[in-house]
């Protein structure tokens, strides 16, 4: 139980790093350098690069695309990534000494509901259940499973946020890392560490794939 808690706590934070680094930098050169086999330009492109950066940002953190076509799907898509932007800011924050419980209760709560809105309208929604697969509900229930474990952690054997940013800065730093001793942070810890390693090998790494569908496809760059 030693070997594989120093495991999970001292190596597969590396090793997923590693992972997630190459993934995404093997995907965007394999997608950069593909043939093009279609040729959609959408007319007017953008005809600077400062106003296909604005289209793309407008797109990527507004899903206006989304809201055009289905608004009852917007509510959830949205905020769920809002979620995660919300848990990003409340992670960099603990590291700086900045500890702001409030943000990754809100970040983890919408995460939580909006896993399972998700689902629920994949499975309510006929032409949406028909066009998911199961890697859809998979990611999700991921996500949902995540949160869960993070909650039974805080109700049941919370460790210290000091301790947990501690460790982390270790991890960053390249030092020997004192994980907090919680077997519930461990659990989590893992399904983390699996999240990072998985990102860039699934359909999640959208965020990447988005420049290639602008840039090469729509506006044929």
């Amino acid at each position: 139980m030693n070997g594989l808690i120093w495991f999970i706590g001292s190596v597969l934070p590396y090793a997923a790093l590693l992972a997630l680094t190459v993934g995404i930098v093997g995907r965007a050169m394999r997608w950069k350098l593909m043939p093009k086999s279609v040729h959609w330009t959408f007319f007017p492109p953008p005809p600077t690069l400062m106003a296909q950066a604005r289209f793309m940002a407008a797109e990527i953190f507004t899903f206006h695309a989304v809201w055009k076509r289905n608004k009852v799907l917007w509510i959830g898509a949205w905020t769920f990534h809002v979620s995660m932007a919300i848990l990003v800011v409340w992670l960099l924050l603990m590291l700086c000494g900045v500890f702001q419980a409030w943000l990754c209760w809100l970040g983890a709560i919408l995460m939580g509901v909006t896993s399972a809105y998700l689902i629920v309208y994949r499975l309510v929604k006929p032409e949406a259940r028909a066009l998911s697969t199961p890697v859809e509900f998979f990611n999700l229930g991921f996500f949902l499973l995540i949160v869960l474990v993070s909650g039974a952690m805080v109700f049941f054997q919370q460790p210290s946020l000091e301790e947990i940013r501690r460790y982390l800065l270790d991890i960053l730093a390249f030092r020997s890392p004192t994980p907090p001793q919680a077997t519930l942070f461990f659990l989590l810890l893992f399904l983390v560490e699996l999240l990072i390693i998985y990102f860039p090998f699934s359909r999640m790494i959208h965020m990447v794939s988005k420049y290639f569908a602008f840039h090469t496809i729509n506006w044929g760059h």
